[in-house]
């Protein structure tokens, strides 16, 4: 049997490594064209979400998250357009248990 899982987000990401972890054929399709973004992608991870990652990624894997994610974060802010200038909509502290939180050392 082989899974599909539409969106390689967070969720996706864990699924799929999660079901590859206990031996199930799996594939993840994107439709997200990163080509158009010169940043690239980024994810989002809160405390669980972070968890269930760490969970279901090999180590080398985790290595690599570890290794690519941002340095300490003193808050994560949420931009917008407002009057064609950039804004915050909205800011708050990161997890203190998400990589480059508060909680690393």
């Amino acid at each position: 049997m082989r899974v599909v899982a539409i969106g390689a987000g967070m969720g996706g990401s864990t699924l799929t490594q999660g079901l590859r972890q206990a031996g199930i054929d799996v594939v993840a399709y994107e439709r997200d064209d990163v080509q158009g973004r010169p940043q690239g992608i980024s994810l989002h991870c809160d405390d669980r979400a972070m968890t269930a990652l760490c969970a279901c990624l090999p180590p080398a894997h985790m290595a690599m998250v570890e290794a690519t994610t941002g340095g300490l974060r003193k808050n994560t802010q949420f931009l917008t357009d407002v009057a064609e200038e950039l804004a915050v909509a909205r800011a708050h502290p990161p997890s203190p248990r998400a990589p480059g939180g508060a909680g690393e050392s």
